[in-house]
């Protein structure tokens, strides 16, 4: 303690109590009604302000005040803007034309003190005395000593109140990793991640882009907070200035002034917000994705401090997408066949089996369409087995381009598959499968030695349920029996199971 205090033994024990009740709490709030309240009794009742500079060091500011009017307290950031920021202290009123008329003309003294920041300035501490004479010199020494200890007080609170932040930030942290550790699937991983990393720099929004290979085209989007998927404009791609971003691969922090210039074709209202902040999301030099942070108007731009948070963050979650993708690809090793990409024997007989099931509980349809290659073991024997694969892929892959997202085309076996319709009745998957037909007839295959161009047809049998069938093996019996039909019948066509084909024995027809 200097020296200095006691040359006002008078005030002494005044001074220290005012010390003791600001340092009595290491809550912000707490400590800054007590500046305010212990300022204002030690300047003999004087109103008391406390502006106290944001981090970004722009113009606006915090200001607390007590025994002062709403109209006044809000004239003090222009107050402290204009004229008194880089100054210590000063007295009188009339240099002061900003400060509003209500109560101007009773002001007899105005004296202010910078409060430290480590080697920068927080804020500024006023005091406005009113119709009770001028400040005295032993008056400003002593609250000169106030101001320098609530400096003190303010810093231990906000310094606490930091490491409160951290600690919860990597509390968050720990638990977020943690769950995305343990998350198989990888659009429920995604999602979590752009949940978390909203929720661990309290943004207003987040938005996860994954985009293909090329960088040219957004394959993904995650949302979370303020902004909804639909609100999110795919169509045009990736344009130049985000493809920019994303090859920089670094962290790229943009304010309101920046953020239009620099990224121009960003696929959300870019005008919600003013703030922008996007993170890599990368894993042994693989480039995964872009998370973007966004802040409109309830939070400010995003610190050093935010940056260092989330690249932490991403970097632990790279990993996690990388063991989520090995699981998601071995799952699809395990439901998948080989050769043509669809489902195998074995997913298809639990998919129609979960269907069948979904269907008798809810009163719904499905349909089963069962494919041959008509005369493919000719095929097989006058082209050889690798031409017979490539045939087997391209007809998969007509699969795919001919039906729903939510249908399920699956190689039965050989050169025999299947489709689940769900939703369809027997009508309208008899057209779905005349469409299938067509579309393979009209197949071009090319040998990969050249030649002749090969084509192909197939016989389609459909069986519906409940029309047709009441359980999955009588639905998967009865589209083999449409088929068989359908192949004796001249092969090339589809046919519709019918009970008459009951007493047919379906034989080997290729």
């Amino acid at each position: 303690m200097s020296s200095e205090l006691f040359s006002y033994p008078k005030h002494l024990p005044a001074l220290l109590h005012s010390f003791q009740k600001i340092h009595s709490s290491l809550a912000r709030s707490i400590v800054i009604e007590s500046i305010l309240k212990e300022g204002s009794i030690l300047s003999g009742g004087a109103g008391t302000a406390l502006a106290l500079f944001r981090e970004d060091r722009n113009e606006s500011c915090e200001v607390f005040s007590r025994g002062l009017s709403e109209t006044f307290t809000q004239s003090i950031p222009a107050l402290t803007r204009e004229k008194v920021r880089d100054v210590v202290s000063v007295d009188g009123c009339a240099s002061f034309p900003d400060l509003p008329g209500s109560g101007k003309e009773e002001i007899e003294s105005i004296y202010c003190f910078s409060l430290a920041a480590g080697e920068g300035e927080r804020g500024i501490l006023y005091f406005f005395r009113f119709q009770a004479g001028a400040f005295s010199k032993e008056e400003i020494g002593l609250l000169r000593f106030f101001a320098e200890e609530a400096g003190s007080a303010l810093s231990n609170a906000e310094a606490f109140l930091e490491k409160e932040r951290q600690i919860r930030q990597l509390n968050i942290l720990n638990e977020a990793t943690l769950s995305l550790s343990s998350e198989p699937s990888l659009d429920f991983l995604f999602q979590k991640l752009t949940d978390h990393a909203q929720f661990l720099l309290r943004s207003d929004a987040s938005l996860l882009l994954l985009v293909e290979e090329d960088l040219q085209k957004i394959d993904r989007v995650y949302c979370a907070g303020d902004l909804a998927v639909e609100s999110i404009d795919l169509s045009g791609g990736v344009g130049e200035t985000l493809s920019g971003v994303l090859l920089a691969q670094h962290v790229l922090n943009l304010q309101s002034e920046d953020l239009a210039e620099k990224i121009t074709d960003l696929p959300f209202p870019a005008e919600e917000f003013h703030h922008l902040l996007t993170v890599p999301i990368m894993h042994l030099e693989a480039f995964n994705g872009l998370l973007i942070l966004l802040n409109g108007g309830k939070h400010g731009p995003f610190s050093p401090q935010d940056e260092d948070l989330i690249l932490t963050y991403t970097f632990q979650t790279g990993l996690a997408i990388e063991n989520a993708r090995l699981q998601e690809y071995t799952r699809r090793l395990a439901i998948t066949d080989g050769l043509t990409g669809l489902f195998n024997h074995r997913e298809f007989q639990r998919r129609m089996e979960e269907e069948v099931r979904r269907c008798g509980r809810y009163g719904r349809c499905c349909s089963l369409l069962m494919l041959d290659i008509d005369h493919f073991k000719h095929f097989n024997d006058t082209y050889g087995h690798p031409v017979g694969d490539q045939v087997l892929s391209e007809l998969a892959g007509i699969l795919r381009k001919s039906t729903r997202e939510m249908d399920a085309p699956a190689r039965y076996g050989g050169e025999e598959f299947v489709v689940i319709l769900p939703e369809t009745e027997g009508e309208k998957a008899e057209i779905a499968a005349e469409r299938i037909r067509k579309a393979i007839e009209g197949m071009k295959i090319s040998p990969p030695g050249g030649g002749t161009v090969l084509r192909i047809t197939v016989s389609i049998g459909v069986a519906a349920y409940p029309e047709d069938a009441e359980t999955r093996e009588e639905l998967i019996g009865h589209s083999d029996q449409a088929l068989y039909i359908a192949k004796r019948s001249g092969r090339n066509r589809v046919c519709r199971y019918e009970e008459s084909m009951e007493n047919v024995s379906v034989e080997e027809g290729s």
